[in-house]
């Protein structure tokens, strides 16, 4: 049988303790730091004198994502394997419903 289960807290990426907690509603938690937008005045921060080679996630203080994404491996998502079989579920008068 597989196991499914979360590795143990102390094994995980401080970001990724600080979300969970944050989803958790655990008390005192704190504030996960990471930017809604703050890309969209770049442009015009840089024309008022912001230096384009700070690093804004140091200077704004961002925590490190605390996920890993695995979408666009070489642009392309991977197939299911073993594929999942189309299967009919349910046969109206009109319409037939399928799993894909």
């Amino acid at each position: 049988m597989k196991n499914n289960s979360l590795p143990p807290r102390e094994q995980w990426h401080p970001s990724g303790v600080k979300l969970r907690d944050i989803y958790a509603k655990k008390p005192d938690a704190p504030f996960f730091h990471k930017t809604f937008g703050l890309w969209f005045c770049l442009d015009t921060w840089y024309e008022q004198g912001l230096d384009p080679a700070l690093n804004l996630d140091d200077f704004f203080h961002f925590d490190p994502p605390g996920h890993h994404e695995l979408g666009e491996l070489g642009w392309c998502e991977a197939a299911f394997s073993p594929g999942l079989k189309k299967r009919s579920l349910k046969h109206g008068a009109t319409r037939k419903l399928f799993r894909i």
